[in-house]
């Protein structure tokens, strides 16, 4: 594998043998010029000038590499941090038992609505594409809203009411987020 520090190494080799080159076509010229010695000074001038360009376009592109990755990472970050609110609605959802009134539920639902809301409007801020896959609601597999609370803390419970839809949309979406970030160069 050629590092950075070996292809300058290489780099600042082969230009001391083209100025090399160059200063021993130079003194010739000035002792006996012939037209060999203008063609060689030609091309020596083209080689150097393919080293600096070549040394150029390298920077450039490992300054971008780097700028893109941070970029990236930036955003990966970000999206961990809704996810991250997304889970704990989803933690938070309400029992379907009579302990939870339906002023809990509402608030709720009132939530998870608020929260998509600000995901889809940040997301078409920072990218469109992003905005429109989180949107995406693919029809679930199984009509039944489970809920199994985390770390086996208390005993799977149905979500029913008006919560069951929010909470099938909360979850496609966080799914949709988890696959956002899984193609992150793709969507941003």
């Amino acid at each position: 594998m050629i590092t950075p520090r070996s292809r300058l190494y290489r780099l600042l080799a082969f230009a001391t043998i083209t100025v090399g080159s160059m200063s021993y076509t130079l003194i010739h010229i000035f002792e006996e010029v012939k037209p060999f010695d203008w063609l060689m000074l030609a091309v020596e001038v083209l080689v150097l000038g393919l080293i600096a360009y070549e040394v150029v376009v390298a920077r450039r592109e490992r300054r971008a590499k780097r700028k893109r990755e941070a970029l990236l990472a930036e955003r990966l970050s970000w999206l961990s941090g809704i996810v991250e609110e997304g889970e704990q609605l989803r933690r938070t959802t309400p029992h379907g038992g009579p302990s939870v009134s339906d002023e809990q539920r509402w608030q709720w639902v009132k939530s998870v609505d608020l929260w998509t809301q600000q995901t889809t409007d940040l997301l078409a801020e920072k990218c469109p594409k992003s905005a429109i896959a989180f949107g995406l609601v693919k029809p679930t597999a199984t009509p039944e809203a489970i809920v199994y609370p985390p770390n086996h803390l208390g005993a799977p419970f149905q979500v029913v009411g008006n919560t069951r839809v929010s909470y099938l949309h909360l979850v496609a979406r966080l799914g949709n987020l988890t696959e956002i970030m899984e193609k992150v160069d793709f969507y941003f």
